[in-house]
């Protein structure tokens, strides 16, 4: 559930186009990695477990099991990559969007002193 979620986030298109959304994202993803970190903490409780009980198992279970958990750990490695690859592309969108922010607002004034000169000259 952990990772079809995360797969399922890390699979929408970005960057958002509002800032407001970047920052959300940014949560969204973050609180993703929080999950995908506990989720490697139960992995590898599990291979734990596998180790433990591996006398009292049949070794084809002990395959199969220790090959889906392989399998499980490859794919949360994999997320966890492209969750911090989204998130550093949602920074630096966001980064942008400020920036760009500030020179229209930068841009705005210059226009509205402008406007006030050629006013001021009209009378």
């Amino acid at each position: 559930a952990v990772i079809s979620a995360a797969q399922e986030h890390v699979d929408q298109p970005y960057p958002p186009e509002l800032a407001v959304n970047v920052e959300n994202d940014l949560q969204i993803s973050q609180e993703h990695l929080n999950k995908l970190e506990l989720a490697l903490e139960q992995l590898n409780s599990v291979s734990d477990i596998l180790e433990q009980v591996h006398p009292a198992v049949s070794p084809a279970d002990i395959k199969s099991t220790g090959s889906r958990v392989w399998l499980l750990q490859q794919q949360r490695a994999d997320l966890h990559h492209r969750l911090q690859l989204r998130m550093e592309e949602l920074r630096n969108a966001g980064d942008m969007n400020k920036l760009l922010g500030a020179q229209v607002s930068s841009i705005e004034s210059w226009r509205q002193q402008f406007q006030l000169k050629l006013d001021r000259k009209d009378l």
